[in-house]
């Protein structure tokens, strides 16, 4: 096979984007010692890559050397593979690059007197010659997959392309503060930090002041030779996904599911059960204790005692959790007492943390709320109403539509269609419900969400979040007729402001429109800030932030590699993952919202909108909200 073939068959596994390129860049960077990096990215990163720093440069040799596959390699025998130290240490980065792109590298050590120029052209040396550069080194590359046309062709958008791009900077710089980063964009500054030799003061300036205003440093944590250190969250704040989970071994970012394990463990029951803390975690190991060389993009590390270290994320942790840096100044303090918490998989149990009641922090992108309290169990001489448990539920889950032909009573909407799924445009072919059934009877809101109603026929159990899902969601639908331009909005009394992330925030943009639409007043302000100015009718303001940054996370998991406007189907599931959203703040009468607990009152009112609703019977993604359970079923539960 010749060199060249071979070098863009290992571009393959190497480079699978433009974003690949910059982190090899990157590598060899820092590993030069450079203590100042500037990244230009042209139309994402396909049109022009260029990384300068201001390392140690190289002699005229290694210049010419370094685009030869696996020469700069700092592997010599194979006990190297456990115990290298540097980022890059395989020696096919750069003859990878140079084979699939137009590459050009200007280096020069500090003191010499001129340095060195190298031009390849999709594999082939075009030049070498002396240049007058400044002492470092900068490599371009420009017209990546040149002469690959089916890998250029699978390339996202340049918003997409320059958000990854954008991701492994912020990765490298959160993981060496001591480094100045400059990351330009079609030869606009899109980041600029300085150095600083502060981890807490990188991740600030990262993620922005109203992030991290839910985030302290972590106490430093050393056990069996694994040094703990990074910034977390308080107690109580969450996001809605795990992009703000980050892990760094020796300075390299890495990715263990075994590490994400720890960390949620050693929130469990600190945050909401569908919310991910966030954390900066830099790990310390001697060298031969982990192996790097495991993935081509060398994200992925296996470690030699996984338990150990799986043990020492989730002890540092579950300590710092006790006594959180500051969190005992400040109207937001929030009292942490100790307890007893779930320990990693199959290890012994620890002390680990949870929240006391408090009233949660006003800046808390997301907090968690306490289950409201169960009534106890009381024995009556008039009735005995036993508590139905999700068990003795699940046999008759699945029947669905017998449960809901005889909650209606015997009437002839098609209930069979909203047993089958979520409806694709079925909404308008049905006619409105009548109301509640004759013989709903209400009895008790149990703990957990649910409302218990008696029947002619039975028990009825209704789920409170998907019954308001279902409401908010044809209210939505309903708010929309065809031709409208967009749905009953309410003003802020003060507009937020919200930062989000490069990749985030070019996947809002393009659904700006479809976010209108439905209540929001959104527009871009500033560098990845959107400033939110309305919400839709009915949801309620003090929590707005935080609906906002939900909404955010929904359109971020339905658009994920979409590329260009939405099609038909994406604005489905934006229309279903909104409403979903605002089910949780709606104010459906009387300000209840899905975690407000109900009273009768509250619970007939509930009943009668959601059988007023077209499709009453499953919530938006296919769900039932009611099952029924028959005096039969009971009988034979207690063998009767």
């Amino acid at each position: 096979m010749p060199d060249t073939l071979a070098s863009q068959v290992a571009a393959g596994e190497v480079v699978e984007r433009p974003a690949s390129v910059v982190r090899e860049l990157l590598d060899n960077a820092l590993d030069a010692g450079a203590t100042s990096i500037e990244v230009q990215i042209g139309k994402g990163g396909a049109g022009l890559i260029r990384v300068t720093d201001n390392g140690a440069g190289m002699t005229r040799d290694d210049a010419v050397m370094c685009i030869e596959r696996h020469a700069t390699s700092k592997i010599k025998t194979a006990e190297d593979l456990v115990t290298v130290s540097t980022l890059g240490f395989r020696g096919e980065a750069l003859p990878s690059v140079a084979s699939v792109s137009r590459f050009k590298l200007r280096t020069c050590e500090h003191g010499a007197l001129n340095g060195t120029c190298v031009e390849v052209d999709g594999g082939r040396l075009v030049e070498v010659r002396d240049d007058g550069c400044a002492p470092g080194t900068s490599v371009e590359v420009r017209s990546l997959f040149v002469n690959v046309p089916a890998r250029r062709k699978f390339l996202k958008t340049e918003n997409t392309e320059f958000g990854h791009i954008d991701q492994q900077v912020r990765l490298h710089a959160i993981a060496h503060p001591k480094v100045a980063f400059r990351l330009v964009r079609d030869g606009r500054v899109s980041l600029d930090l300085p150095a600083t030799g502060d981890q807490w003061e990188r991740v600030r300036g990262l993620v922005g002041d109203e992030i991290a205003g839910g985030l302290f440093e972590m106490e430093p944590f050393e056990n069996a030779g694994i040094k703990v250190t990074g910034v977390m969250s308080r107690p109580g704040v969450s996001r809605p996904n795990r992009r703000m989970q980050w892990v760094f071994l020796n300075g390299r970012p890495v990715e263990n599911s075994v590490l994400f394990r720890a960390i949620k463990e050693a929130y469990r029951g600190l945050v909401e059960r569908d919310g991910h803390p966030l954390a900066f975690l830099f790990l310390e190991l001697p060298a031969g204790s982990f192996d790097i060389n495991v993935h081509p993009a060398k994200k992925e590390v296996r470690f030699q005692k996984t338990g150990a270290v799986e043990r020492a994320v989730y002890d540092a942790l579950v300590a710092s959790l006790e006594n959180p840096s500051g969190a005992e100044s400040g109207a937001d303090a929030i009292e942490v007492a100790p307890s007893k918490a779930p320990a990693p998989a199959k290890k012994p149990a620890s002390p680990a943390v949870r929240l006391t009641p408090a009233p949660p922090s006003a800046e808390a992108p997301k907090t968690a709320r306490p289950a409201p309290a169960r009534p106890a169990f009381k024995l009556s001489t008039e009735s005995i109403k036993p508590r139905v448990t999700q068990p003795e539920m699940q046999p008759v889950v699945d029947d669905v539509v017998a449960a809901a032909n005889e909650l209606r009573n015997k009437k002839t909407t098609p209930v069979a269609q909203a047993a089958a799924g979520p409806e694709e445009g079925a909404d308008d072919d049905l006619d409105s419900n009548a109301g509640i059934p004759d013989d709903f009877v209400f009895l008790s809101v149990l703990a957990d969400g649910y409302v218990l109603y008696e029947t002619d026929e039975g028990l009825a159990l209704l789920h409170v979040r998907a019954a308001r899902e279902r409401i908010v969601y044809e209210q939505l639908a309903d708010e929309q007729p065809e031709g409208a331009d967009e749905s009953a909005s309410q003003r802020l009394l003060l507009p937020v402001t919200l930062e989000t992330e490069q990749e985030e925030y070019e996947t809002i943009v393009e659904v700006l429109d479809e976010l209108c639409a439905v209540g929001f007043e959104i527009e871009e302000f500033g560098a990845r800030t959107f400033k939110v100015s309305s919400l839709p009718a009915g949801v309620k303001q003090v929590n707005a932030a935080d609906v906002i940054r939900q909404v955010f996370a929904t359109v971020g998991d339905v658009r994920r590699g979409a590329v260009g406007a939405p099609s038909d189907g994406e604005r489905r599931k934006l229309q279903v993952g909104v409403a979903r959203v605002l089910a949780r703040e709606f104010e459906l009468g009387g300000g209840a919202s899905v975690d407000t607990a109900l009273d009768a009152a509250g619970a007939a009112q509930l009943a009668e909108r959601l059988f007023g609703c077209r499709m009453p019977y499953c919530c938006p993604q296919g769900r039932p909200t009611l099952v029924h359970i028959g005096f039969a079923e009971l009988a034979r539960r207690f063998g009767r």
